[in-house]
């Protein structure tokens, strides 16, 4: 989605009646969104990335990590922006050029990247765009 703001309009499965949306603006950098409570609540800003796992646990019921591919962090991402990295992972640009090898952990996002990045690992292939 793009980070100067968005629709999302998820339609039921007769095409026409609307099962949820929601309307966002423009968003900063390294921020994510989140429904609070978890799947009910109203869409809010929130710098904790929650990618495959529960929004708010009020409960206190611990949540068992889901990894979704190699790399967590904020997307649209800033350069000097911080990226979690599962395994090693290969980055190339949307031309197809190899731009680095990054090792498992965590890794500050270049100031000379820019555009849609792809990172390729072990547990998949992932876009991130990296947004000046």
């Amino acid at each position: 989605m793009n980070n100067t703001g968005e629709v999302l309009v998820l339609r039921s499965p007769d095409g026409f009646s609307i099962g949820d949306s929601s309307h966002f603006g423009t968003s900063v950098a390294d921020q994510s969104f989140a429904r609070l409570p978890n799947g009910i609540g109203e869409f809010v800003q929130t710098d904790m990335v929650t990618f495959g796992a529960c929004n708010d646990c009020p409960d206190g019921t611990p949540e068992a990590p889901v990894v979704i591919g190699a790399v967590r962090g904020a997307n649209p991402i800033h350069p000097g922006g911080h990226l979690e990295t599962a395994s090693v992972v290969d980055v190339f640009d949307a031309q197809g050029r190899h731009l680095a090898r990054i090792p498992s952990g965590g890794f500050t996002v270049p100031e000379t990247w820019s555009g849609w990045c792809t990172f390729v690992s072990s547990a998949g292939c992932q876009s991130w765009l990296v947004s000046r």
